[in-house]
């Protein structure tokens, strides 16, 4: 199990609020500059790159005992958490992380365990 914290385009968030299941549509893609500019200052993080395809971009966190992931698709990111040691100051770490990147109008944070959107 993790705890796992996602990042989507304002539509997503519009639909959602409008009482849209996350599932029950097709996601706008984040636009290929607003992917870099959260990759280029995810790395200021303390992430590193683990791995690339063509469908999605892997970065994990330099905190080896935290193994905080951050997965980069077409449509989403997706940060996700083990519950193992260090699991509360590992989640406080990664939300926080989500929230500063977000901190435009071209991402949002979505907490599908509390079920909160970032304003």
């Amino acid at each position: 199990m993790s705890y796992d914290i996602y990042l989507y385009r304002p539509e997503v968030k519009t639909a959602s609020l409008g009482g849209a299941e996350l599932d029950e549509f097709d996601h706008p893609v984040i636009p290929d500059d607003v992917q870099q500019r959260f990759a280029d200052r995810l790395l200021k993080y303390d992430y590193e790159l683990e791995s690339t395809n063509a469908n999605c971009t892997e970065y994990i966190h330099n905190n080896k005992k935290w193994s905080i992931q951050v997965a980069v698709f077409p449509t989403e990111i997706a940060f996700s958490v083990p519950y193992w040691d260090d699991a509360e100051n590992a989640i406080f770490e990664a939300l926080q992380t989500a929230h500063e990147l977000a901190d435009d109008d071209d991402l949002f944070v979505y907490d599908p365990q509390t079920g909160e959107w970032s304003e």
